[in-house]
């Protein structure tokens, strides 16, 4: 647990396509410069992620309402399920819609 007593918390922020949402992910959770920006690079850098972590903590994936139509939403769900554990809860959020600079409305 961090000093306060709470866990940390890493967000990762909303993003309307799959290459956006692999970007937030890989910005957010500071991946490596070799990061493949696909799927299974994502599937392999957040175990890397998970596995390097020293305490419990909580992501938190901002999901855009247009990416929740698509597969890929679906595929980095799954992911991310597989990767729950004691040492990282994972909470994905839904935000209203984002403008076109990308903040949230």
């Amino acid at each position: 647990m961090s000093r306060n007593g709470q866990r940390p918390v890493f967000e990762v922020p909303a993003a309307r396509s799959k290459q956006g949402v692999l970007k937030a992910f890989a910005e957010a959770l500071d991946f490596p410069a070799y990061f493949g920006h696909n799927l299974d690079a994502l599937h392999d850098s957040l175990h890397d992620f998970a596995d390097g972590l020293s305490e419990p903590s909580t992501l938190v994936w901002h999901i855009d309402p247009w990416f929740k139509n698509s597969q890929a939403y679906r595929s980095v769900l799954m992911i991310l399920r597989e990767l729950e554990s004691e040492k990282l809860r994972v909470e994905a959020r839904d935000v209203k819609r984002l403008t076109g600079k990308g903040s949230v409305e």
